[in-house]
């Protein structure tokens, strides 16, 4: 049976995470045998797949965030506007549409008759 009061110093001896934030999600992964034999001769294998698994997601993090600079930059240099120092305020000002008048097309219909 429990201890009526509960423990009163249990937060001295309570069990504390070694880093900021508590390891507290599972992942399991399928991987090779030669793998998880090297893995197994390393004494804090856990925080070595942490720490590789950490330092891979920062790569990608910063790779994509480099992606998406260089695509701005490239649509701010194949953007007309951009180009001219000196853009004016409204593009019609110059003379320039947004989308030239085109005609409609007419939709094509077939009018068949199927024998039934």
């Amino acid at each position: 049976m429990a201890r009526p009061g509960g423990n009163p110093t249990l937060k001295k001896y309570q069990f504390k995470a070694a880093g900021e934030e508590p390891n507290n999600a599972k992942l399991s992964i399928w991987i090779p045998q030669s793998m998880k034999s090297k893995l197994d001769c390393l004494p804090n294998k856990n925080d070595v797949i942490r720490q590789a698994i950490a330092a891979c997601l920062e790569n990608l993090a910063q790779s994509q965030q480099e992606t998406e600079l260089e695509q701005q930059i490239r649509q701010m240099s194949n953007d007309p506007i951009t180009k001219n120092p000196n853009p004016p305020a409204n593009l019609l000002e110059r003379g320039e549409q947004s989308q030239p008048n085109r005609p409609r097309r007419e939709s094509k219909r077939h009018d068949k008759e199927y024998p039934s």
